[in-house]
């Protein structure tokens, strides 16, 4: 349920779907009652804040016993596992990222938090993928 609704794209490692997006957002929807078939959509304008809107829909299906793991696939080939990382104390803030360490998304339920971002950065660690959202004070 905390997933569930619109999220707006604070930072990203950039994946081919969104490469050219910006003012993005992920809105999550349930598919069924049954609490385990989700349908995904990003959203975002190409380049410029008044470029053309695009979207791309994709399924999220709940992993069994598996929770904060959902399968979720955009387009063939792009299917990934999106694991949920870190959720801010208050649920209005989340961190997801992927096992193949290709992907990761700040994400928040406001267009904006207190501070800007310079940019997201990943790096593995061990078995570990370490993903930082670089933060500076707003001016």
């Amino acid at each position: 349920d905390k997933l569930m609704g619109t999220w707006y794209e604070i930072g990203r490692l950039d994946t081919f779907i969104e490469d050219e997006l910006i003012d993005t957002t992920h809105t999550w929807t349930l598919e069924t009652e049954n609490q385990k078939l989700f349908k995904v959509i990003i959203a975002g304008n190409v380049k410029a804040l008044n470029g053309e809107r695009k979207a791309f829909e994709g399924q999220g299906v709940q992993k069994d016993n598996e929770p904060g793991r959902i399968d979720v696939e955009f387009q063939q080939p792009f299917k990934t596992e999106y694991v949920i990382l870190d959720w801010s104390k208050d649920h209005r803030n989340l961190l997801i990222g992927s096992d193949n360490r290709k992907y990761a998304w700040m994400l928040s339920r406001e267009c904006r938090i207190p501070v800007s971002y310079t940019h997201l950065r990943a790096h593995e660690t061990g078995r570990n993928l370490v993903c930082r959202l670089l933060l500076e004070k707003k001016k």
